[in-house]
């Protein structure tokens, strides 16, 4: 992630490969407040989630549980 603007009740997330993408600030703000981090975190959460960045213990977990025939 390059650099993000909130703009009302969007963040505008400007990636490393200049393309920008948009998600509410209301769900960002849910996840602060659930999971106790801050709003840059909740940020590189989502676009981890999303498939926007990778992290790979989340894929390493993504490949064990296709292994294991686990959908969830």
């Amino acid at each position: 992630m390059k650099d993000y603007i909130v703009k009302g009740n969007v963040i505008e997330i400007t990636l490393d490969n200049e393309k920008v993408v948009k998600v509410g600030k209301t769900y960002i703000d849910r996840c602060v407040d659930k999971l106790g981090i801050d709003m840059e975190d909740a940020i590189l959460t989502w676009l981890e989630d999303e498939g926007h960045l990778e992290n790979l213990d989340q894929m390493e977990l993504c490949d064990q549980a296709k292994e294991n025939k686990s959908n969830k």
